[in-house]
């Protein structure tokens, strides 16, 4: 990768996360069009609607299609505001609840685990937690130098950083000085995935004494609601 990249995809994202409203609305609706057409006549969401629900019609299939492609759009251009978006956009569009017991975790020198699966909402919760509390984000999906920088810019607003998600001992260490931790665990997913997760959570958990709190977004039309949990029981993360 060229030592301008960085820069250029810094900029993009930059101008991208100060797009209006309206062009914003726009754009989707024409970035989920070229998706949906991209789409056509190879194995896709399409085709899985039309396998699960024969009964329904056409245009309905097209519908589902197309509204689920917006989503996923949307959650790019989020992914975008996140990075590169201003602490008031940010601070408009999300809500965080119970956040000040992690301030109290961290003055007592209690290190915190935070929970959360890939939902759309997070890198915009993630921030606006960030904005408030030192967060160490454990990242394995951005090791793009390109995302990798706007990311670990984002996870220091308040005095965080990012740790890759193949370095245990950085991680144990965070830990180990109290710091408050945020892994994409998807615990919310069965199967093997999820009991390695689960696993590395207990161990990390009981060999630090960490408190481990799940984190949950809820969408409300343009705006998300990040909801930070009571403390979880060892026993509940290991079932």
């Amino acid at each position: 990768m060229g030592p301008g990249l960085p820069i250029i995809i810094d900029v993009a994202g930059w101008c991208l996360a100060r797009v209006p409203p309206g062009v914003d609305w726009i754009a989707n609706r024409i970035l989920a069009l070229g998706l949906q057409c991209l789409d056509a006549g190879r194995p896709s969401l399409l085709n899985v609607l039309q396998a699960h629900f024969p009964e329904r019609d056409h245009h309905w299939h097209g519908r589902m299609h197309r509204a689920h492609l917006q989503r996923r759009v949307s959650g790019i251009l989020d992914l975008i505001r996140a990075l590169w978006g201003t602490p008031d956009c940010v601070m408009r569009r999300v809500s965080v609840i119970n956040w000040p017991q992690l301030v109290t975790f961290r003055q007592q020198g209690v290190p915190v685990i935070l929970l959360a699966g890939h939902f759309i909402g997070l890198p915009m919760g993630a921030r606006a937690l960030a904005e408030r509390i030192p967060l160490q984000v454990v990242a394995r999906m951005f090791r793009h130098p390109g995302f990798h920088r706007s990311l670990a810019r984002l996870a220091r607003r308040s005095g965080g950083g990012i740790i890759d998600g193949g370095n245990g001992r950085a991680l144990y260490r965070s830990l180990q000085r109290g710091e408050t931790v945020l892994i994409l665990a998807d615990y919310g997913m069965a199967g093997d995935a999820r009991r390695v997760a689960m696993g590395m959570v207990l161990r990390l958990a009981n060999r630090t004494g960490a408190m481990v709190l799940p984190l949950h977004c809820k969408h409300h039309g343009r705006c998300y609601a990040l909801h930070v949990g009571a403390p979880l029981s060892l026993i509940h993360i290991s079932e």
